[in-house]
């Protein structure tokens, strides 16, 4: 199911402050400045509020995560499970979305991965529509004891440098950036232009994981799409991206191109 702090579906809050839906590349995206998934959630349970005066309310609460691992069952203290409030309020030109989530580590996990504090993200952003079609996004959150997994994408093209830092003894969990706090922030555009839209954003995010290693990372991009009919759009879009880690011999850093087509049945 998807989760309110992502831009998928019906429930993805997310896409109201993701300047490009970028987040299946490999070099740029909001999802890599924050520490949220933005994804789908297994065996998970959701509410909608009504709406009043604009605003609408939701909460989410996943039995397990991962209906794939085979650690712990669902509902259980030993699987990670997730939950989630968050408020919408739409009007006029103005959006703004808050989610407030949680991951509950099991206490099956062993080793690097247990944790004794469960991770936490707050997320505020919106967007603002101004009379000439130009419309401004942002958003910030801050994020406290959220497990992030270089291997798993969140280094996206400069994963190879930082897996060579990690793996080179400087941190205890290998090829992690392990458990981090810290916040991302990002500003972003869309203008109607040539019958597409085009769309920027620039972003940072500051992080400390539980050895005090330091992951600053910058990011630009731009992107443009074009609608060919009601179902079936193209797009293109460029990226660059750099991490700081403290080290002077290790910046890693990416950039991407990339095009193609969307056609939804």
């Amino acid at each position: 199911m998807p989760v309110y702090g992502s831009v998928l579906g019906a429930d993805g809050l997310f896409r109201a402050i993701d300047p490009l839906f970028a987040n299946y590349t490999e070099a740029f995206g909001s999802g890599f400045v924050s520490a949220s998934s933005w994804t789908r959630v297994d065996n998970a349970i959701s509410y909608v509020s009504p709406t009043f005066a604009g605003f609408t309310g939701y909460a989410m609460y996943s039995f397990k995560n991962d209906g794939k691992s085979g650690t712990g069952d669902e509902g259980t203290s030993e699987s990670d499970r997730y939950a989630s409030l968050a408020v919408r309020y739409l009007g006029g030109p103005l959006e703004v979305v808050m989610v407030a989530d949680t991951t509950i580590y099991g206490n099956s996990r062993t080793g690097a991965r247990d944790h004794d504090d469960n991770g936490y993200t707050v997320t505020l952003g919106g967007n603002y529509t101004l009379s000439s079609g130009l419309k401004l996004i942002a958003f910030g959150q801050y994020f406290k004891d959220q497990e992030l997994n270089a291997a798993k994408g969140r280094a996206g093209v400069i994963k190879s440098g930082i897996d060579n830092f990690l793996v080179g003894g400087d941190l205890t969990i290998e090829k992690d950036y392990g458990f981090v706090d810290g916040y991302g922030l990002s500003i972003g555009a869309n203008y109607p232009l040539f019958g597409g839209v085009i769309k920027g954003q620039l972003a940072y995010r500051d992080m400390d994981n539980q050895d005090d290693v330091d992951f600053t990372r910058y990011m630009a991009s731009v992107g443009y799409d074009y609608q060919l009919s009601k179902r079936t759009a193209v797009y293109v879009m460029g990226g660059y991206t750099q991490i700081d880690t403290g080290h002077d011999d290790v910046t890693p850093s990416g950039y991407e191109f990339t095009f193609g087509t969307v056609h939804r049945f």
